[in-house]
């Protein structure tokens, strides 16, 4: 993709500095104990999106946290059904480049993919960024710091949450949008390689295969990074 990810921090890494410096750089806050970066974030409805950039940068690019954008890819990644065509934030930031490019979507709500696996939120602060939920066993939260073609830095907020119900229902109440579609050769191809080719893809696509697929695809998403 032509935007690269600078760096990702852990919202467990990055609290205490984050706490520390927030009142004194962005002022009072509607949320005062955020449970990860995307509360952080919407807790300064007033703050513009390259406001909270400049600020995020500062923190993320401290040289006291680690970076875990591999870790942090990897978890996203394995949401998807197949990445052999986007990777999960590539299919994000091509929708969030439409927005900032004056284009529109049919929801600001919407999941990654029909596997229904993560919810993305658009959100407008004086510009349009990211937030996005990923399911997974283990919860937590990053931020990644990223840089556009033009030199733009951008931020995307992520959780990593065990229940994404309350979130699907939003996304459920706005028509079932999904950013990612893929060809039913795409399907059928990954029925092939398993050695279970079906003249009707969409018959034989059961979630059982599914599931085995994209647990089989998820141990390889390292290799797209």
């Amino acid at each position: 993709m032509e935007e690269k990810i600078v760096k990702t921090v852990a919202w467990s890494d990055a609290k205490a500095l984050v706490t520390a410096l927030a009142s004194q750089n962005l002022g009072r806050a509607n949320n005062k104990k955020p449970a990860d970066f995307c509360e952080f974030i919407v807790a300064y409805p007033m703050i513009t999106r390259k406001r909270m950039v400049d600020f995020l940068e500062n923190i993320v690019l401290n040289k006291s946290l680690s970076d875990v954008t591999s870790m942090a890819t990897v978890a996203e990644d394995s949401c998807l059904f197949s990445t052999e065509t986007a990777t999960a934030l590539e299919v994000v930031l091509r929708h969030l480049n439409k927005l900032n490019n004056g284009g529109k979507l049919q929801s600001l709500w919407g999941f990654l993919d029909d596997d229904k696996k993560a919810v993305i939120h658009f959100v407008n602060k004086g510009g349009w960024y990211a937030e996005a939920y990923f399911s997974s066993p283990t919860e937590f939260s990053v931020v990644h710091l990223m840089l556009s073609s033009q030199g733009e830095k951008f931020f995307i907020p992520v959780t990593f949450v065990k229940d994404l119900s309350k979130l699907a229902a939003k996304v459920s109440l706005t028509g079932n949008f999904c950013l990612h579609d893929y060809l039913p050769r795409t399907k059928f191809d990954f029925l092939s390689k398993g050695g279970k080719q079906s003249g009707d893809v969409s018959q034989s696509l059961s979630s059982e295969k599914k599931h085995s697929l994209h647990k089989r695809h998820s141990r390889d998403a390292g290799d797209f990074l």
